[in-house]
Formats: structure tokens, sequence, C-alpha cells
């Protein structure tokens, strides 16, 4: 590298700028994709579509951003590939290789659109489903697409081997260097970037010697389009699989031994998530000494038992579902005459922890949270206005809604009822969790695919357990039940701190490939963080009566 100096000034000197300036701009959350600055093609490509899916304000900012992208990112890529050519061959002119390096902008901006949508979903409602068909993508969209920048024979020639590896490389190099960004004092971030900026240089020098330093092809072998028509399949395959995942059928709940005499057990609740549903049978799935009833997201009929409910149920405003969880669990405490325990999950999570936070009178003496959405509502968009934060980005979730509505049961689009008012209360949803209601007991357990979709500052108020699982799916499972049963009763969660460890590691890794949050500064007036949990409480209770 020591004759590679001006493409080590680009590549340190894009990461640190970069990083510099979210530190002088004061968004230190997103720290990790300073590192992706300089980074081969796709992966700077990928960084630019993610600070443009949160930060356009209007069409027209949307149109002049993505041509600047364009422009300075096929400009990057040209003078990179330039300074890494091999010593042993002229390289092409710089006109060519900015059409090239233009083209490859171009064609991973197509392909990793879809992507970038599903992320910032992911900021809105943090679910992992979204972040496991989306990363996956991505990576295999750079395993494609690289040699576009580089080569004028891409479309004729096999990929290179040692490129791919090289790709590859680099996918794990960043989440490394996001790791240590992530718990860097602000200062030592600099560093970082410029750590990663020196392998960035290095690995656009490895990939396009891979590409150009090879024997001559003997006959055409155009495996990148090929590749390419089977992507687009793959694209859209990851997206709905990301779409169905977001709101993953509940799984059976056993029905063995369902309690139906109230006397002497402890009053519990059961909340299920997004797009779950319940067919009115008795189920049983916390062993203990438990009076199970399950939350219908139908309500109650005139007698105060739930009623039935399917998966559209499940898709409205959160101020309604918090008052409907507020009923029930008012009903349950006057039959029982006991404080309520709540087992919650998912979106029921979310209900749970606005309900016992906006209420801290509520009679409810344990509230568990499983597989919870930690810190949603991380960006914004106008749900009825004609600009603002983000606008882009909800139309694109929109498209994506409607073209796989025919696979899905209930409204998936950004404008659905639930989602819509998500998106009206941001991001006073973000700090639920490091507030404690005073009088009620809180646990939460999380499954360890979810920390891909938590920001690296989320804290809880209140004791929490990581085990081996993906979103949703936790209560009815053995273990996931065993954990709340003893929660409730009083022992310990019996969980490993390993998972604790590797929770860590994977949340701070994950950064790397996450949007960028919109700072609450940003946000339209009248939805800031009041700050004090007692203003929060006061605040949410606001909102949510406005809402309901």
């Amino acid at each position: 590298m020591r004759s590679r100096s001006r493409l080590v000034a680009l590549c340190v000197g894009l990461n640190v700028a970069e990083s510099a300036l979210i530190l002088g701009l004061d968004r230190n959350d997103a720290p990790s994709l300073a590192t992706q600055a300089s980074a081969i093609v796709p992966f700077g490509t990928f960084q630019d579509l993610r600070w443009m899916s949160v930060f356009q304000t209007s069409w027209l900012t949307f149109a002049a951003e993505l041509a600047a992208m364009l422009l300075v990112r096929a400009a990057i890529t040209a003078l990179s590939v330039r300074l890494a050519w091999p010593h042993s061959s002229a390289p092409p002119g710089l006109g060519r290789l900015f059409a090239q390096g233009l083209l490859a902008t171009a064609v991973s901006t197509v392909f990793l659109a879809p992507c970038v949508t599903l992320l910032f979903g992911l900021a809105v409602v943090p679910i992992s489903w979204l972040f496991i068909a989306a990363v996956p993508l991505v990576v295999l969209v750079a395993l494609v697409v690289h040699p576009i920048a580089v080569s004028g024979s891409w479309w004729r020639r096999a990929l290179s081997v040692r490129a791919l590896w090289w790709v590859v490389a680099t996918f794990v190099i960043l989440d490394l260097a996001a790791v240590a960004t992530t718990e860097a004092p602000a200062p030592l971030r600099l560093v970082v970037a410029a750590a990663a900026g020196l392998f960035n240089a290095w690995a656009w020098v490895g990939l396009v010697s891979a590409i150009v330093v090879r024997a001559p092809a003997r006959r055409i072998v155009p495996m990148v389009p090929a590749a390419m028509a089977v992507l687009v399949g793959v694209v859209i395959g990851g997206t709905l699989l990301g779409f169905n995942g977001a709101h993953p059928a509940a799984p059976g709940y056993s029905a063995s031994g369902s309690r139906t005499d109230a006397s002497g057990s402890t009053p519990l609740l059961i909340v299920s998530g997004y797009g779950s549903t319940w067919n009115g049978q008795p189920v049983h799935p916390i062993p203990g000494n438990f009076y199970e009833l399950r939350f219908s997201y139908k309500g109650l009929a005139s007698d105060g038992q739930p009623l039935p409910y399917d998966e559209a149920d499940t898709v409205k405003p959160l101020g309604r579902l918090e008052q409907m969880l507020a009923d029930q669990v008012e009903v349950l405490y006057r039959q029982t005459h006991r404080r309520v325990d709540i087992a919650s999950e998912s979106e029921g999570a979310l209900i749970a922890e606005t309900y016992v936070l906006a209420d801290p009178g509520a009679p409810v003496r344990t509230a568990v949270y499983a597989s919870p959405l930690v810190d949603p509502g991380r960006v914004w968009y106008p749900v009825s206005r004609p600009t603002g934060w983000g606008i882009a980005s909800a139309e694109a979730m929109q498209l994506l809604g409607r073209g796989f509505q025919s696979a899905a049961p209930i409204d998936l689009s950004p404008r659905s009822s639930f989602l819509a008012s998500l998106d009206e209360v941001a991001p006073l949803l973000q700090t639920m969790y490091s507030c404690s209601v005073p009088g009620v007991r809180q646990f939460a357990l999380l499954p360890l695919a979810d920390s891909v979709a938590d920001p690296p500052g989320a804290t809880f108020a209140f004791p929490t357990a990581v085990v081996p699982a993906f979103h949703g799916g936790l209560i009815p499972s053995h273990e996931g039940s065993t954990v709340i049963s003893n929660v409730l009763e009083g022992r310990p969660a019996g969980t490993s701190g390993i998972w604790e460890f590797l929770e860590d590691a994977v949340r701070d890794a994950a950064t790397a490939w996450q949007v960028p949050d919109l700072p609450v500064s940003d946000f339209p007036a009248g939805k800031s963080d009041p700050g004090a949990c007692s203003a929060l409480s006061r605040e949410l209770a606001t909102h949510l009566g406005e809402a309901k």
C-alpha cells in the first residue's frame, strides 16, 4: 500500500470527513455509516441511499439528492478504480471509468432500493425479520454487480472468485468497524474511520486486481447478466419474506389445562402480536397458578368475555388498542379483585408498555414484554402532508405494501392505521423502556435475533433476559413460557448470560446496515421527546387520548 498513497488518502479522507460531519452535526446515532464512505462498490452506494432514505423533505430535494449521489458516487468509484489499477497495465481513461462507475451506481441503486426500504421500515417498527430479509440481499447484490465498475467486459466474463472473497471480507470488516465505532469514545471514532478507510483502500486494490489480472476468456460467459436476472427474483422473494416476517403468524397455543376458575389464581392477560388470530378457544400457554384470558383485538362481548379475532383486527391505531387493553384489564380486575399480570408480545408488548406508562394507576401487578419493539419511530414520514422527512421512503413502502398485499392478510402500507399512529407519536415511543412504572414489576424477554433491529443506545429500566430465538412466538414456546412463568412467580428467569454478551456484539455490528436515526430536533413540532419519565407519561397519555 506504500505505492498507493493517493488511494489511501482518498479512502481515509472520505471516511474521516464523513465521521467528522456526523460528530459535528451531533448525529452520533449513525457513526457506523462513516466507515462505508469509501467502501468498494456497491457498499458506498448502499450507505448513500440510506442517508437519502431519511433526509429528504420533498420530491424535488429527493430528485436533486439522487442525481448528486449518482454523479458523486460514480466519480468516487472511477477515481478509486483508477488509483487501485494494477501497475502492470495502463488504466483506462477517467471518462470511461466514470461511465462504468455511473452504470454500476445506477444498477446498484435499482437492486438496493427495496433493501433500503425494508431497513427504513425497520426504523419505523424494529422487527428483525425486515433486517434478516434486507441485509443478505445487499450482500448478494454486491457479489453480482461489483465487476461493472471495473471492467467493460463484465457482461461476458465469469465472476472472479478472488473478487468475491474481497466482497465478503469487506462486509465482515465493516461489521467489525461498526462494533469498534459504537463502543469507542467520540474522539476515537475518527481513528476507527481512518482505519476502515485504510482497509477500504486495500480492498479496492484487491478487487480491481482480481478482476483485471487474470487469464483471457476463451469464450463468452454472461454470468453477471444471468445472475442479475436471478437477482430480480431473489430481491422480490426476499422482500416478500421481510413483509411476511414482519407479521409472523402466532404459533398455536396449547389448550391443555386452561384455567376456568379464577378463585385463588393470579389473573393473567395474554396479549399476542401483529397479525395474530384467535378462534375463541381457551388457552393456557404459561405454566403456573394463573387464571388466563386472551386479550382480544376485537373487544369484549356483552358478558365481558373476549371476542375471537382475525389478522385484520390487529391493525388499529395505538391509542385505540391501548384503550381496549385498559378496558379488558379493568374487567378482569373487577372479576377477580386482584391486580392483573400481563404477558405480551411484539405489538402486544408495545400496547402493554404504553398502557402502564400512560396510566400509572392501572391495576397491573406485573408486565412482561416478549419480543418488544425497542425504540420504534426512529425516523418519520408524512402521513397526510405533501412534504416532510422521508416522503420518498414512505412512498416506496407504500408501493411495496401494495405489491405484496395479495400475499398478506393485513394492511402493510405505512399509512395503515397502526403504523400511521406510531408515526404520529414518534419519538415519544423511543425511550419508553428506559422508564420504570412505580408499583408495577416489569420484565423484557428479548429474542437474540431482534438485536439486529435495536439501536446501540437502547436501555431498559427493568430486568431483561435474552434467549436464542427469532421475533415472535416466545410466549407459546417452551423456553419463553418457562421464563415468563418464573418471572411472574418471582423466581430467577433461568437464562444464560452468554446470550446477553452475544446480543451486545450483534447489536453493535448490525448498526453498520441500519438507516440513520432522525434526530429528535428534526421531528415536526409537538413530537419531541419530553425527557423525564413523568413528562413522557403525561405526553403519551395526551397523544394517545387524542388518537382514540
